[in-house]
Order: C-alpha cells, then sequence, then structure tokens
C-alpha cells in the first residue's frame, strides 16, 4: 500500500516536472527571439517570468518535502506500534534499487536539472541586459537572484 502512495507522489512530481520543462522550453523561445530583437521591457518580463517557474519550482520541493516527512512519521508509527525496525528493511529494499521511487522523494532527483535551467538562463539575461543598458537606465543590476538562491538551497537542503 505505501508502494502505491509513493507511486502516485512520484507520478505527480514527474507530471509537474515536465510542465515545468515546457515552461521552461517556451520561455527559452522567447529568449533567443529577444537575441535578435533587443528590448528592456520584454527582457525584464522575460526574467520575470523565469522567476515565476522558481517560485512553482519551489512549490513542488514544498509539497515532495512534506511528502517526505509524511512518510518518514508512516515509517515510525509503524514501527513504534509493531515493535519491528520495518524502516530500515523497506529504506534498504527500496533505496538503492535501479528503480527506487524512494530516490525521486528523498534525493530530489531529476529537479536539479530545472534549477540549473532556470538560474542559467536568468544569468545569461543578466548578462544580455547589462550589454544594452546605459548607466542612467539601471544604477545597480542585481549579481544574486533570491529565487534562485532559494531553489539552490531547497534542492541541496
Amino acid at each position: 500500500m505505501l508502494d502505491c502512495q509513493i507511486e502516485k507522489i512520484v507520478l505527480f512530481l514527474l507530471e509537474q516536472q515536465g510542465l515545468l520543462a515546457g515552461r521552461i522550453a517556451k520561455l527559452n523561445e522567447d529568449q533567443d527571439a529577444l537575441q535578435q530583437e533587443p528590448d528592456i521591457a520584454k527582457l525584464s518580463q522575460l526574467r520575470e517570468n523565469y522567476r515565476d517557474v522558481g517560485r512553482d519550482l519551489l512549490k513542488l520541493l514544498f509539497f515532495v518535502e512534506i511528502n517526505a516527512v509524511g512518510l518518514r512519521k508512516i515509517l515510525k508509527k509503524f514501527d513504534k506500534r509493531f515493535g519491528y525496525r520495518f524502516t530500515d528493511y523497506y529504506v534498504k529494499t527500496r533505496a538503492n534499487h535501479p528503480y527506487s521511487q524512494l530516490q525521486q522523494v528523498f534525493k530530489h532527483v531529476g529537479l536539479g536539472a530545472v534549477v540549473g535551467a532556470i538560474s542559467r538562463n536568468l544569468h545569461e539575461l543578466q548578462e544580455h541586459q547589462g550589454s544594452f543598458l546605459s548607466i542612467y537606465d539601471q544604477s545597480v543590476l542585481p549579481l544574486e537572484d533570491s529565487v534562485v538562491d532559494a531553489m539552490k538551497a531547497a534542492v541541496d537542503g
């Protein structure tokens, strides 16, 4: 029963990853078009759109974390109630299996690629923005992005 519930979580996670990847692909097309016709307003909007995808990724990571905590609590409660170390057995038999769904839940498999795509594209837009701004358009360009920092922290932590 637990395996079936984990499978539901993982399938939902994969579906959402696919949707995020599709949004990033569309934004990449917009970014390529922007290379042909630089427009500061469109560039700013594109950066904000990438940040929106990043914020949605953070929501997905929060969902995964809540489910991982729930899974740990279920296993702990089972161990306590039946006096059996089922958690160790369950994790050992599933964590290193080639088709492990636990890795998706506990190790954020695949989400690092989404974080990488968002952070790389935001960095490229930042560099591109600086190439056609005058010093009077914007006094200081931010070097860090709070959404990227939050995504990296969520995936690493």
